[in-house]
């Protein structure tokens, strides 16, 4: 008996448990810096985050992209942490790091092991003093460089990119500080001299415009005195006065169209909105989420389901500190008339204009937003942000319950009132197709980081492990008190079941299991679950078929009901099919607009050949998607939804044993039909290497790079040892392919390796994307960096870092709920045991550095062994690469299939 969608209303409306206020500490230093200390003991792992109150908005005219530019340059090194050191020192002892930038705000954050706690503060300490004084023209030209390719890489070389750059310009007069975008201009970025760059980080980056957050594993009264002692002896200077204007409104509506190298025509609606936390920004946020979160809502079901006029919808607020935008973004079918497109989405917001959504959807929207804050809180590095914004725009660094608050206690009449403020002045954006304290010590930083802090032990989750009467293994990790849980359904057979004519059925049916299901309409049945806080989400994989629930645990029971339902009885109706196998071919159609889809692609169909499974795209060819009928879903279903073989994996708020009380009724009675499910191929585990493929991309202003190869499954310890050696390689920031290629070069804004593991296959790959012209160079420096590692290993120094990054990597990857079960996960896909990541760690452990190094010489690293793959301009590309001696590249099109060659 389905459960009244009024009921499930009700049950998400009593909020989950109530999270107990943080334990903080809040002081401030005699120069002005704002310190919060947020001890947190559950996992061995710190982390510090620090905001600077500069963005964007703060640039002078004519030196856009300096606070951009900045998060870069920080990086780069003083006389105590020359060159690189301050990444490898970090590395050296399990840490990462990285920053970000808005237009009202710089943050820098970092992440280790809870030891590692004295040498993070003392690396954000020596900047912060001494960074302006080792400032070089080399490191700025290096810099400078990077942030162009960044530019390149996800707004000028990305679908849709460039609408990015012409939003703030259209909706901020010329002069206001939100005019001119986040990343800069070329012009600008070229013209910074030395000097601009000094006065700047003199100007901004001063204690007294600083709030440096702390938090994880560590005792206060040991910390608070080590950021006395070293921020403290940053000098005090006054802050500058932040940039200001009077809020912004569009009295008529501006039309703009971009033309752009895309398959599918796009229509973005921006209007002005509330700032950030100001009154009317909660109710904004949950109309965004009403028009356009899943399924279930209003522009979702209109424009992709019943009129079948887009293939995706998406709002939301994007807020800041002088005014905030309220977006619409539809992306539209092939051949789909824009002007029709934005008079049915208006049509949709006039309606809740007119009337304000419906307690069932005001009961969701708030379910999840309350999911969120809490997924927010439970990771330590999001947390350490929020309670920096927190601090920003509340005055005071705890503002979860206050911002929870926010959203849970908004009205219909509310969303209403929201919805009517945005009014008539907005643009209208196409993106069309191109072809159509006190009491511290004496202040000083040291030459040196101080002694690290005690280690503190860490014992990875081994789940348990238990059966339902089907055979089905579960595998389930408590972790109390966070109100979550997530859980991961892992069925083995994926596209690789699917018959090669049929080839993209499988994503299909991973959607259609979401779009209806237990007798509920595809509206009703995603209203049900987004009424609980919920979600319920199904992928197809190249060896396997995911369905994956997660929410709240205070309503675990009818999410799992659900969940259910999806599993056992999808509705599979012929209305959902034909919606849902025309955005599929929509998106296969769509797919050579984007390079790092297009690489992956031809790679595999070099390597397995077009007639392997593992040698199509999951998605598969358009050909094979527009043979597709629902009678071949209906068929299909049950190969790939077959309980033998699979595993359900859950993490969070759960107790084992009620679990398993739960499961029993839903799933335990399952069967698989018909035959088993078939077994994986035997591993490849050579191909011909040495091959070069050249998908044309004329007038692309970077080249994607990539290398592959076919590689066998690594059984622990096995498989610690190489991840450790690929760490050493691209793994990392200071690994050696990123930095030859981006810190070295500036060819590219970042360059890595890695290896992955499915249905028994594994596959290395490395690459990066590199501007055009230089994509000889660069091929060059790939191949030297992977001979050097074959011939010459690896040495003590290095596999000590990567031996420590690779270690506290895990403990970042489940320190959340949703972390901790797609880290079990993934376990079951490589074919991995329960204990893995327990396996994983103690292997870590003992590795030594002679074992690392013949790890190296003997792995699959030599250049010759791999398939290149490049996507880029072929008349800029080529020339380059006979120049360097590479042999002239096959001709192959965004599918892999060999053409002739064009000269």
């Amino acid at each position: 008996m389905l459960a009244p969608l009024a009921t499930l209303a009700a049950l998400a409306l009593a909020a989950g448990p109530a999270a107990p206020p943080l334990e903080l500490t809040t002081f401030s230093l005699p120069n002005g810096l704002t310190v919060v200390l947020a001890p947190d003991h559950r996992l061995p792992q710190v982390a510090v985050d620090t905001w600077f109150q500069v963005g964007s908005k703060d640039e002078a005219p004519g030196r856009t992209g300096f606070a951009h530019l900045f998060e870069h340059l920080m990086f780069m090194g003083t006389n105590r942490v020359p060159g690189n050191r301050f990444d490898v020192i970090m590395e050296s002892g399990g840490g990462s790091n990285n920053a970000s930038t808005s237009s009202d705000r710089t943050n820098y954050f970092s992440v280790g092991p809870s030891q590692l706690l004295p040498t993070l503060l003392w690396l954000d300490a020596d900047r912060l003093q001494a960074l302006a004084d080792a400032m070089t023209q080399e490191k700025l030209d290096l810099q400078r460089g990077v942030v162009r390719n960044e530019r390149r890489q996800s707004y000028e070389n990305t679908p849709y990119g460039a609408a990015e750059l012409v939003i703030p310009e259209v909706m901020y007069p010329q002069g206001h500080p939100y005019h001119h975008p986040v990343i800069g201009s070329h012009a600008d970025l070229e013209a910074a001299t030395l000097e601009d760059v000094k006065g700047f980080f003199r100007t901004w980056y001063v204690p007294a415009n600083a709030t440096l957050v702390v938090a994880g594993d560590f005792r206060p009264d040991e910390v608070r005195p080590l950021v006395e002692r070293m921020f403290g002896a940053v000098p005090l200077r006054a802050p500058p006065a932040p940039a200001r204007a009077a809020p912004v409104r569009l009295e008529r509506e501006v039309r703009r169209i971009l033309s752009d190298r895309v398959e599918l025509p796009k229509l973005i609606l921006v209007w002005h909105a509330p700032a950030a936390y100001a009154d009317g920004s909660a109710e904004l946020e949950l109309l965004a989420d009403v028009l356009a979160e899943g399924p279930s809502s209003r522009l979702d079901r209109r424009l992709v389901q019943e009129l079948r006029l887009a293939e995706s919808v998406t709002a939301y607020l994007d807020p800041g500190r002088l005014g905030s935008l309220f977006r619409v973004e539809v992306t539209a079918t092939p051949g789909a008339d824009l002007e029709r497109v934005k008079r049915e989405a208006l049509a949709v917001v006039a309606e809740l204009q007119a009337k304000g959504p419906e307690a069932r959807e005001l009961a969701r929207v708030r379910a999840q937003a309350e999911r969120r804050r809490r997924e927010e809180r439970e990771h330590l590095v999001h947390r350490a942000d929020k309670l920096n914004e927190y601090l920003a725009y509340y005055g005071e660094p705890d503002g979860f319950a206050r911002d929870l608050a926010r959203v849970t206690s908004a009205t219909a009449g509310g969303l209403r009132e929201a919805a009517r403020g945005l009014g008539e002045g907005r643009l209208d954006l196409r993106v069309l197709p191109a072809r159509a304290g006190a009491g511290a010590a004496k202040a000083e930083i040291p030459d040196a980081p101080p002694p690290p802090l005690a280690t503190r032990p860490f014992d990875p989750p081994a789940p348990e492990v238990f059966r339902l009467a089907n055979g089905l293994e579960v595998r389930v990790a408590p972790r109390p008190g966070t109100g979550l849980f997530a859980a991961h359904l892992l069925l083995p057979g994926g596209a690789a079941a699917v018959p090669a004519e049929k080839a993209g059925l499988a994503p299909i049916l991973a959607e259609l299991l979401t779009s209806g299901a237990g007798g509920r309409s595809a509206a009703e049945y995603a209203d049900a679950i987004r009424a609980l806080g919920a979600s319920v989400e199904a992928e197809a994989r190249p060896a396997s078929l995911q369905v994956s629930v997660s929410g709240l645990s205070a309503h675990l029971a009818p999410a799992l009901d659900l969940f259910a339902d999806a599993v056992l009885r999808p509705n599979l109706a012929r209305a959902d099919f034909e919606r849902e196998a025309a955005l599929a071919l929509a998106r296969v159609e769509a797919r050579p607009d984007d390079p790092r889809k297009v690489a992956p692609v031809v790679a595999a169909a070099a390597i397995f050949g077009r007639g392997d499974p593992r040698g199509r795209p999951v998605d598969g060819w358009a050909a094979t998607v527009r043979t597709v009928t629902l009678d071949d879903v209906r068929r299909l279903a049950p190969r790939l939804l077959d309980p033998r073989g699979a595993t359900l994996v859950v993490a969070g708020d759960v107790d084992p044993a009620a679990l398993r009380r739960l499961l029993a009724p839903r799933l335990g009675a399952w069967r698989g039909a018909g035959p088993a499910p078939a077994a994986s191929p035997a591993a490849l585990t050579a191909a011909q290497g040495g091959r070069i493929l050249l998908v044309d991309r004329p007038g692309a202003p970077q080249t994607r790079i990539l290398l592959a190869r076919p590689v066998a499954p690594a059984p622990e310890p096995a498989r610690a040892l190489r991840e450790l050696v690929n760490v050493v390689l691209g793994g990392s920031f200071t690994s050696r392919l990123n930095q030859n290629l981006r810190e070295k070069h500036g060819y590219t804004y970042g360059a890595r390796s890695a290896f992955a593991t499915e249905g028994g296959q594994g596959l290395f790959t490395a690459g990066a994307a590199v501007q055009t012209e230089v994509t000889g160079a660069a091929l060059v420096e790939l191949r030297r960096e992977l001979d050097g590692l074959a011939a010459a290993g690896v040495d003590a120094a290095e596999t000590a870092k990567a031996r420590e990054t690779a270690r506290h990597r895990t403990v970042e990857e489940i320190q959340t709920t949703a972390g901790l079960a797609e880290a079990l996960a993934a376990a079951v896909l490589e074919g991995r045991p329960p204990d893995a990541l327990r396996r994983e760690a103690e292997a870590l452990t003992a590795v030594e550095p002679a074992r690392a190094a013949a790890e190296a010489k003997a792995g699959p690293y030599a250049f010759g062994g791999f398939t290149v793959v490049l996507v880029g301009d072929r008349k800029t590309v080529v020339p380059q690469l006979e120049k360097a001696g590479f042999p002239r590249p096959a001709a192959v099109d965004p599918d892999g299939t060999p053409i002739p060659d064009p000269e």
